[in-house]
């Protein structure tokens, strides 16, 4: 008796076991979740349009900016006087082709008999000329009046300065970067799911986002969903992302990255762009 007593305990347990394990796969299947998420923001890139050295940065790391602030100011002795010569060659030019206009509307008055149509051309080849130049000048002031208004540099969007590595006295070239701007509200969330589980992971589906940085958990909606993701067999120069496996001796399905707009979150959470997070579907 006591022997059949435990046979059954020992299939009764088998059996909780069996359903546990059933129960267990079909809640994860029904409603999927990812330890692998990424908090993630829009990053701009910070540069200069002209060379020269940093004589003021008006920032500091990590600080809050709005757009319109200025970030930088680039030595603007060489600019300057570039603008003014610039400026003193449009008002010569101005002046010379006012005295070739003149001198040719004088001309195309005078009796043929005392002027040669020879004269008259040359002086209008004269005034075009002169108006060829004037516009030359007016488009190298331009340029220069530009290139004075780039050795300030401004923000661009309200955000956050990240990475500022600068220093006043620093040489920077065209296009260098100086500083990265992590745009206010530009936050998002990235998820890699297994792809046995996106069966389940539809548009506009609402999911639940658990930061392990202990901020409390707050609410997305799937916004996107990859369609394409990297096979190490294949050459695709690093245009379709890339997603590392995390066990690489196993066989294990691919993870598609899936894109999170956040709709729902605590107006005093700090957001840090790429962290972790666990993500759960819960619509």
């Amino acid at each position: 008796m006591k022997r059949i007593i435990n046979v059954f305990i020992l299939l009764l347990a088998i059996s909780l076991s069996i359903f546990s394990s059933s129960y267990a796969w079909q809640s994860y299947m029904q409603s999927p979740w990812t330890r692998d998420g990424k908090i993630k923001s829009e990053i701009i890139k910070i540069s200069s349009e002209v060379s020269g050295k940093i004589v003021e940065i008006s920032v500091k790391d990590n600080q809050f900016v709005k757009k319109g602030d200025l970030l930088f100011k680039i030595d603007q002795k060489n600019y300057k006087n570039a603008y003014d010569k610039a400026l003193n060659d449009v008002k010569e030019s101005e002046s010379q082709l006012l005295i070739s206009k003149n001198i040719y509307n004088r001309d195309i008055q005078l009796p043929k008999d005392l002027i040669s149509e020879e004269q008259i051309t040359e002086n209008k080849l004269k005034v075009e000329k002169d108006l060829f130049k004037l516009n030359s000048n007016k488009a190298i002031l331009k340029e220069a009046k530009d290139n004075l208004s780039r050795t300030k540099i401004y923000s661009p969007k309200d955000g956050y300065i990240t990475n500022l590595n600068q220093r006043v006295g620093n040489y920077i070239t065209v296009n260098e970067s100086l500083v990265a701007l992590l745009e206010k509200n530009s936050f998002y969330v990235v998820a890699y799911f297994e792809e046995i589980k996106m069966p389940k992971i539809k548009i506009n589906k609402k999911v639940k986002i658990t930061p392990i940085s202990g901020i409390s958990p707050f609410f997305g909606e799937i916004e996107s969903i990859g369609r394409a993701v990297q096979d190490d067999s294949s050459n695709n120069s690093g245009l379709i992302p890339k997603v590392n496996q995390t066990v690489p001796w196993i066989r294990l399905s691919q993870r598609i990255p899936v894109r999170i707009k956040i709709i729902e979150i605590n107006k005093d959470a700090i957001l840090i762009s790429g962290t972790t997070a666990t993500i759960e579907v819960i619509d």
